[in-house]
């Protein structure tokens, strides 16, 4: 067990929060009567299934490095489902169909030399795709907030996961500067620059 107990700590309980988030999630959209939200909150156990996954890769004192692929596959499923149940709530509101907006992350998601992030092996490939995915899902869930402030709190799309210090970039770290040799921007400074046009 190559992890500190404060480590064990944060692991388990941010495993049991995310578990806990879900099931209130489920309760939440069976008591508004919004399939989509119960359908939400159910797109979130893949990811507290990749968790468990993670943790027993630490139980194994980090000798079962099949684990952690799996807790990637596992992600990268999550990610996409949990992509997929946001976008159904977002051709829910009244607005706008999202079409641009998904071509304006499938271009975020292909911009850039992609031996430049995917890695060196496919479980690399895999967890970075999981990443962009995720960080989609994110920006669409702040997008429905934006559009109907009375079906999540603030505080609760805050709240999932890296989203504060996500949108809190400064502001520098949005500019591009050019690598050498390179010919367009990066694909974090590419995700930076749709991120100011959305918000």
């Amino acid at each position: 067990m190559l992890l500190s107990f404060p480590n064990w700590i944060i692991h388990i309980f941010s495993s049991l929060e995310w578990l806990a988030a879900s099931l209130l999630l489920v309760r939440y959209g069976r008591l508004i009567g919004r399939r989509s939200v119960t359908i939400l909150g159910l797109s979130m156990l893949p990811h507290w299934a990749g968790s468990l996954s993670v943790l027993a890769y630490h139980i194994t004192t980090d000798t079962v490095p099949f684990l952690l692929d799996l807790s990637e596959i596992i992600n990268l499923f999550g990610s996409i489902s949990l992509l997929l149940a946001t976008v159904s709530i977002l051709k829910e509101t009244k607005k706008a169909a999202p079409a641009g907006f998904m071509a304006l992350m499938g271009a975020i998601m292909i911009s850039g030399k992609p031996q430049s992030w995917l890695g060196e092996d496919v479980f690399d490939a895999i967890l970075q795709l999981s990443s962009v995915v995720y960080i989609s899902f994110l920006i669409v869930l702040l997008v429905i907030w934006r559009r109907n402030r009375d079906l999540f709190s603030g505080l609760t799309v805050g709240d999932s996961g890296l989203f504060l210090s996500l949108f809190r970039l400064p502001s520098s770290a949005c500019i591009w500067q050019p690598r050498s040799g390179a010919t367009r921007p990066s694909p974090m400074t590419t995700f930076c620059m749709a991120l100011q046009r959305v918000c």
